[in-house]
């Protein structure tokens, strides 16, 4: 009797311990099984930058240089005009600044016109400091703005400095 009750303990211990060998192995296993099932695989959508768009208050402010001068025909098509040196510079704190035939960085620059401005509806109201009113129409799109006077005669389109 005794001799089957030690036989039976061998054979407890010889499970017992078969399996402590064992478990390290199988937690590795769940752990790698675990890992691939949470992980999933890049699609090519998923490298694409999402394009936060920037609000006009923020996006107008800086220097734009001129890069396009367009003037509508008697056909009503704009064609493109002379380019002259122009410079348009939008501050933060709604004031302008137009800079003809010379850079806002350059010695002695001073600029040709200056004022405040407003943005209302996609256009820009800009009142100089000699009390005209300048309304044009804008769009910018990343570092480009264009802009179209009132009477839709003129197109003008700019990049960011």
């Amino acid at each position: 009797m005794f001799r089957q009750r030690k036989h039976k303990i061998q054979k407890i211990m010889k499970k017992s311990n078969l399996f402590r060998g064992m478990f390290p192995i199988l937690a590795v296993g769940a752990m790698a099984l675990a890992e691939t099932s949470l992980t999933s695989c890049s699609r090519s959508s998923d490298d694409e930058q999402v394009e936060v768009p920037v609000p006009v208050e923020k996006a107008i402010v800086g220097t734009w240089k001129l890069v396009k001068n367009e003037q509508k025909d008697t056909d009503g098509v704009y064609k493109e005009a002379l380019l002259q040196v122009l410079y348009r510079v939008y501050g933060a704190d709604k004031t302008f600044k137009y800079y003809i035939n010379q850079a806002p960085g350059d010695p002695g620059s001073s600029p040709a016109l200056e004022g405040s401005y407003e943005l209302k509806e996609g256009k820009i109201i800009q009142k100089t400091s000699y009390g005209q009113e300048i309304i044009l129409t804008q769009k910018i799109e990343g570092n480009t703005l264009v802009q179209i006077n009132q009477t839709d005669t003129t197109r003008l389109t700019f990049t960011k400095q």
